[in-house]
């Protein structure tokens, strides 16, 4: 039984409705002190808003990286609609301008506990030719992953594991 939070309940069911109605996408963080039911309110949402989900806690004490590790297992685990494990073009590369001029890379990162092959390359190779200002002279591809590649060495660029591109976000 769900005592509470209908306020906030409401407010988040109407985040999820406009998601679902607009086809886009939406970050929410519902911060509070603990012990207050915040875990039980978005466990709510996602039980009643019928749309696929996957609840993750990260556990108390671990590093980002092994928190963003153990969320990419769950993920690969879990039943989430998977569009075909198709990698799309996740990481691009850009000066900073207002306005970039340069695209330096782009990027996939593939989850699954597969190696990055010979179809995920094209996909990304074909997902990078519409990125606009993509010039594949130019242009470098990176490829993270968690279970490695079986690419010939000058493939991609760049073969990056999961915690190399946390890494990469450090100061």
């Amino acid at each position: 039984m769900f005592v509470g939070r209908h306020t906030e309940l409401s407010l988040l069911v109407k985040r999820t409705d406009h998601i679902t109605r607009t086809r886009t996408g939406l970050a929410v963080a519902v911060r509070g002190r603990r012990q207050v039911g915040k875990s039980r309110l978005v466990q709510e949402l996602c039980n009643r808003s019928g749309l696929p989900y996957l609840y993750f806690t990260a556990v108390k004490g671990a590093s980002v990286t092994e928190s963003t590790a153990q969320f990419l297992a769950a993920l690969s685990e879990s039943d989430l609609p998977n569009r075909q494990f198709k990698p799309e073009i996740d990481l691009v590369g850009a000066d900073r301008a207002p306005v970039a001029s340069h695209i330096y890379f782009c990027g996939s990162l593939k989850w699954l506990a597969t190696p990055f092959d010979s179809h995920d390359l094209h996909q990304l190779q074909e997902g990078a030719r519409q990125v606009p200002g993509f010039d594949a002279s130019r242009t470098g591809l990176l490829a993270v992953t968690r279970s490695g590649t079986n690419l010939p060495a000058d493939a991609v660029n760049v073969i990056w594991s999961p915690d190399d591109a946390v890494a990469a976000w450090q100061p």
